[in-house]
Formats: structure tokens, C-alpha cells, sequence
């Protein structure tokens, strides 16, 4: 049985991410993955005429963040999605309504640590009954308003007043895909393919960790698997019960994503890269090949 500083059990964005820096600290650390690839739900595949289609998620979220920045230190070749001017969805309209509403109300009252942006909203004093049905459709990405911290949006309205950027104002796309990002996260480090866990044992001096290839050891393990996957893992001992309560009461969104390349454009709409207007709620979303700029665009 290996030992070592550190064990990284997934090798999706977090854990690539946390065993690059764990090896920037001169640490020994392995990434367990279960999967015979990097990139957990991020998932890019090319077609073979060179469309890049993104499987799991595809975009990256505005200029104030970590990623954005990282990116851009690497020089990886980004392309921002266009929107027209007057598309403004209803996650943006809610955005402003809460800036406009937590300004005039000092910032009270606060959330409770275990309260939804539904309920939350349902306290708020002067809060616009007549835009109250259109939570019923908003999302946060894919997470709905009612499974939604509203400790967690409130932060983000108050860094969007900070840094002067709406969440959603700025989608942009790697060109490449998202696995060139990752494969930069991946460079060097030593992973451990098709090594699904089946069991963490907490002891006195360290941590086993069981997989079906064998156990490994050390003083530390960084788990960043998917909640449905942390649901099913076994502890020895058992967690907390918090933590357990804490884990089971996570109930990840649901999307279905379906891409359909054509041999010519599909739709009358003029329009750069970037969404077309939502119908009823279903987002469609116009990719080019990058590769080129001819007629043959694709979808």
C-alpha cells in the first residue's frame, strides 16, 4: 500500500485544481479517478469534420473570476458569445430587483444559513407580487430558486455591486474546448485512472483509502466527487451526523443537452455567436465551427 501527504479523490476541475497546488507545495499526491479521463462533468469531444461539442458544461461566467483569469494567464484562446442588446432574461431581471430591493432595505433582513432564494423571498418586505411567479421558472444555472442558498445568491448580488459585472452579463467559450484548459491543470500530475473508491477508513495517523485496484495511504484526502456520488460513499467511521444531514439535503439540478450538427444554417435569426431567445424556457444555443467562417455554419 503507497502513502502519501495527500490523496485527491476525482479528477474533474476541483481535484485537478487542489492536487496542482498540493504539488506546487512540494507534496506527494495521487488523483483517484474512477473514469479512464480528466474532466468529471466536463466532458469535450471532436466531431469529425472539427467541431468542438461540449458534453457537460461549456461556459465560463463573467471576468471576475478565478478561471477567467487563469485562463488568460495561460493564453488559451477564448471567444465571448454575443447577446442582443434587449435579451435580457429572467435571471437578470431578478438580479437587479434584489440589488434594488437589499439597497433600499440596508441588507435586511439577512437569509437564514438553511433558507432557499424562495423562501427568502417569500420574508422580503415590498417584494413585487407580480414578478413573484417568475421564480417558478428562474435558475441559477440549472439549479432552481427553491434549492438555491439565498446566503449564496446574495453574495454573489453583493459582488456583482463590488465589481460592477451582472452574473450571466459575460459568457465566453474555449475555443479548444475545456479540455485544453484542463489538460494545462493536468500536466504532471500523477493520476490513477479507472480507480473507483469504495471505502475511506479514518484512523489515529492517517487515511486509508479502498479503491478497486488496491488501497493507498496518507495524512490527508481532498474529496471533490459529485453530491449523487458523495451520497453513496462509505465512511469508516460513519460522518457526523450534520455532515450527513448537511450532504443528503444537496438535490443537484437536472438538464438534458442535445446537440444536432447541420450541414447549413438552421435558423432565419441574424446573429453572432451566442444564444437565440429563449423559447418557452429552452435555451438554444448557435456554436459556428470556429474553424472557419464559411456558409457551412454549424450548430
Amino acid at each position: 500500500m503507497k502513502s502519501y501527504d495527500t490523496i485527491v479523490i476525482g479528477a474533474g476541475m476541483s481535484g485537478l485544481a487542489a492536487a496542482s497546488e498540493i504539488c506546487k507545495a512540494n507534496q506527494s499526491v495521487i488523483v483517484l479517478e474512477a473514469r479512464d479521463r480528466i474532466g468529471g462533468r466536463l466532458a469535450t469531444e471532436k466531431l469529425v469534420d472539427g467541431l468542438i461539442i461540449e458534453k457537460g458544461g461549456g461556459l465560463i461566467h463573467g471576468t471576475n473570476n478565478l478561471m477567467y483569469t487563469r485562463i488568460k494567464e495561460l493564453g488559451i484562446e477564448i471567444q465571448e458569445l454575443k447577446k442582443e442588446e434587449d435579451d435580457v432574461g429572467v435571471i437578470e431581471t431578478i438580479q437587479l430587483l434584489f440589488i434594488v430591493l437589499l439597497l433600499r432595505l440596508n441588507w435586511h433582513p439577512k437569509p437564514k444559513i438553511d433558507e432557499s432564494i424562495d423562501e427568502y423571498v417569500d420574508r422580503l418586505p415590498f417584494f413585487p407580487k407580480s414578478l413573484r411567479k417568475f421564480l417558478d421558472f428562474a435558475s441559477l444555472d440549472i439549479e432552481t430558486f427553491d434549492k438555491v442558498s439565498a446566503l449564496f445568491f446574495i453574495g454573489i448580488v453583493r459582488k456583482m455591486i463590488i465589481e460592477g459585472e451582472m452574473y450571466l452579463d459575460h459568457d465566453f467559450l474555449i475555443k479548444d474546448g475545456y479540455i485544453t484548459f484542463l489538460e494545462h491543470l493536468a500536466k504532471d500530475l500523477p493520476i490513477a485512472f479507472n480507480h473507483a473508491v469504495t471505502k475511506i477508513i479514518w484512523q489515529d495517523d492517517q487515511v486509508v483509502v479502498e479503491t478497486n485496484q488496491g488501497s493507498h495511504s496518507a495524512q490527508k484526502v481532498v474529496l471533490t466527487v459529485p453530491i449523487p456520488i458523495l451520497k453513496k460513499m462509505d465512511f469508516e467511521p460513519e460522518l457526523p451526523q450534520e455532515k450527513q444531514t448537511a450532504i443528503s439535503a444537496f438535490a443537484p439540478g437536472d438538464i438534458l443537452k442535445i446537440v444536432i450538427p447541420v450541414q447549413k444554417k438552421a435558423f432565419k435569426t441574424k446573429f453572432e455567436e451566442g444564444f437565440i431567445k429563449d423559447a418557452k424556457f429552452v435555451p438554444v444555443w448557435w456554436r459556428r465551427n470556429l474553424d472557419g467562417d464559411t456558409p457551412e455554419d454549424r450548430l
